[in-house]
């Protein structure tokens, strides 16, 4: 879509000499080919009802013809838009190509964004080096509206954006997110996390060992609230003892439940904060000689691709991640019509499969 600039040269603004001058093809061309007038080819690039049919196709076989393409920067002098979202990712770069929430979260994104001209832009801000730069790209108007994938390490970036009052989803819980004016979307961890440890409770499990990411996460302690609803006690002793904090990868589960069971640790279920945890835990109690789920159960959680590949497939706590994404969209194009900001709190569900 092209909006016309008032004020300006059209030709120049959309590239200077005529196509058949050898430079980039203009409206003018498009114009004399198609025999109308130029405001009449920006009427058919904008959409505009007042053009006939005929009329339309005309234009658009001319803009075909010549090779037209519309001037982004015309377009954003035109509208003070920049056709764009920023996602912004604070994680180090390589947690965020090598865990698998990530990509399924950014995959939803740029699914709800295919219907409508706006072009994602990630922006990795991990170091104080490119957060600056993330916020010097934001500073000059090169996205209109941000999204936020993980609040939780921010280092001053959303009380800039708020300051700044640019258009803001987060995902993930944020309890300020209200307070700056921010819209936000996240699935309730500690259901999710309650949905696993009661179904491992029904079948008789009383021995858990929970292993989750993080502490600085809401994530973790959020899917570690939810496992302690359930398992209060654990035969007299402090089940907060059963609780190991870290990585979200194979590696964490795997030393995590390996030191237990070097220790004489007795357990009978792991509930795992992530699939990767989760697989670690398999290879773990696979050294030890113990048999999933007969002698040990593992429930992991996100329902990553991983989990179905696993010996034995992995019963997990299934999260909305690629609708999560497609949802923070949708919040986002809300807050540029001037919507009030809101959040959506969005379900999980447990899928059963043969590690417990």
């Amino acid at each position: 879509m092209f909006i016309t600039i008032h004020g300006m040269d059209q030709d120049h603004v959309e590239g200077g000499a005529a196509g058949s001058a050898g430079g980039r093809p203009t409206i003018a061309d498009v114009a004399r080919l198609a025999g109308v007038s130029k405001a009449t080819v920006s009427r058919v690039l904008n959409e505009s009802a007042r053009v006939s049919p005929d009329t339309r196709a005309a234009v658009q076989r001319a803009i075909g013809s010549v090779g037209y393409t519309e001037s982004w920067q015309a377009k954003s002098l035109a509208t003070g838009r920049a056709g764009a979202i920023g996602v912004i990712i604070t994680e180090p770069f390589d947690e965020v190509h090598i865990d698998p929430t990530f990509a399924t979260v950014l995959r939803g994104v740029y699914d709800r964004l295919v219907d409508t001209p706006l072009v994602p832009i990630l922006l990795q801000a991990s170091s104080e080096a490119e957060r600056h730069k993330a916020m010097e790209f934001l500073r000059r108007g090169g996205v209109d509206a941000v999204i936020h994938l993980t609040p939780y390490i921010d280092e001053g970036l959303l009380a800039q954006l708020a300051q700044q009052g640019c258009p803001t989803v987060v995902v993930g819980r944020f309890e300020s997110a209200t307070r700056l004016g921010f819209s936000s979307v996240f699935s309730d961890d500690i259901l999710g996390a309650r949905l696993a440890a009661r179904h491992a409770a029904q079948q008789g499990r009383t021995r858990p060992l929970i292993v989750v990411g993080p502490r600085n996460n809401p994530a973790s302690t959020e899917r570690v609230e939810g496992y302690l609803s359930v398992y209060t006690a654990v035969a007299g002793e402090s089940v907060e003892e059963r609780v190991h904090f870290g990585g979200w990868d194979e590696d964490h589960g795997w030393a995590c439940v390996g030191g237990a069971l070097a220790r004489g640790v007795r357990i009978d279920v792991v509930l795992a904060g992530s699939d990767r945890i989760a697989r670690g835990a398999l290879r773990a109690l696979a050294e030890a000689g113990l048999a999933v789920p007969e002698d040990v159960a593992v429930i992991g959680f996100d329902n990553h691709a991983v989990s179905r590949r696993t010996l034995p497939p992995l019963t997990t706590v299934e999260q909305p991640l690629r609708h999560e994404g497609g949802v923070a969209v949708e919040l986002a194009l809300e807050l540029l019509e001037g919507d009030e900001p809101r959040t959506i709190v969005l379900p999980m569900h447990l899928v059963t499969r043969l590690s417990g």
